[in-house]
């Protein structure tokens, strides 16, 4: 993160930087239900070191999932000697930015390795195929997640690095979907219970976007679509188990799509109320203290409640509880 707080060809950068680069590092961070927290940390660390500042007004940080984020820092000025110029060299008539960039601000150690790299890359670039962006992270620096951490600096642009030049895609696994209009999204847990409420949405013209959350690697589907496809335009819907496991993958559906700048993530509350009337329950471990605390804030109200007795007793409730013979006399449920 201080790397590309340094990078940055703006004083101001936004949280989604921020978060992108802490990811390319640190991958178990979003499937991690402390992943926000040490994202706060980090970046109160780089306040402490003088790096950046804060926003002091409430108004923008982002509160919408606890900790509080800034929505933007600002890096503090260095009132260091500039350091000596480089040696002149001949860079790649692709690079000719490279020297004025250079001038203007000092490239940082992580952002001349690359430009070195890619300058003794680039004479073979024409018969290079395309490739995922790790792959080819790893052919020029030895290191596959670092093209992840630079590519929100100042070095990728129009005119400067792009993944045409360097010949190559960013890749997320598949993500199964049913688009059937422009409505609400709604992301499901478990596959059996996406494909049943598939089945549902079409009989009663459900006009949305059911989305298959595949548990906890939910974070990579909204990553993905974040990537790849419109953002939604109202709070997303989610539905999952009622047990530790799905309010694991559900706070991190909630992180995700804050940190990817989507609209907040939601309990289908109607769906949940179904599963809350089976009468069949499993029994496991006890969700712990701070998953039911933010379990019973998610879903407010009696539901939270309800929900936040199941976590402590460890009563669990799978979503297969509803089933498509269920949803089929309950067809209001998708309004979610």
């Amino acid at each position: 993160m201080a790397a590309v707080v340094e990078a940055s060809a703006t004083t101001r950068i936004e949280l989604s930087v921020l978060v992108r680069a802490a990811a390319a590092i640190d991958q178990s961070g979003p499937g991690e239900p402390t992943w926000r927290d040490r994202l706060r940390d980090a970046i109160e660390e780089l306040v402490r070191a003088g790096i950046i500042d804060a926003p002091k007004s409430r108004g923008h940080w982002d509160g919408r999932t606890q900790p509080a984020l800034p929505r933007w820092v600002r890096r503090r000025p260095t009132t260091s000697q500039a350091a000596p110029a480089r040696p002149a060299r001949a860079w790649h008539h692709r690079l000719h930015w490279v020297p004025r960039l250079d001038a203007e601000r000092r490239l940082s150690p992580a952002e001349f390795k690359l430009l070195d790299a890619v300058d003794r890359w680039l004479p073979q670039a024409e018969k290079a195929l395309v490739v995922p962006l790790r792959e080819r992270s790893w052919q020029l620096l030895g290191d596959d997640k670092a093209l992840e951490a630079l590519r929100p600096g100042r070095l990728f642009g129009p005119g400067r690095l792009t993944l045409d030049l360097l010949r190559c895609r960013v890749t997320w696994p598949p993500v199964q979907e049913l688009r059937l209009g422009a409505g609400r999204w709604l992301i499901v847990e478990n596959w059996s219970t996406y494909e049943s409420l598939c089945a549902v949405a079409r009989e009663t013209g459900f006009d949305g976007r059911i989305i298959f959350g595949s548990g906890n690697q939910v974070g990579t589907r909204i990553a993905a679509l974040a990537e790849t496809a419109e953002a939604p335009s109202a709070p997303v819907a989610y539905f999952g188990d009622i047990d530790a496991g799905g309010i694991r993958a559900a706070r991190l559906a909630v992180t995700t799509a804050a940190n990817v700048g989507w609209p907040a993530v939601r309990p289908a509350r109607q769906l949940y109320e179904l599963a809350l009337a089976s009468p069949q329950r499993l029994t496991e471990k006890p969700a712990s203290a701070e998953a039911v605390a933010w379990a019973r804030s998610w879903f407010g109200d009696e539901l939270g409640q309800r929900i936040g007795q199941c976590l402590e007793s460890g009563s669990t409730i799978r979503q297969e509880a509803v089933g498509l013979e269920l949803l089929m006399t309950h067809l209001p449920v998708l309004g979610v």
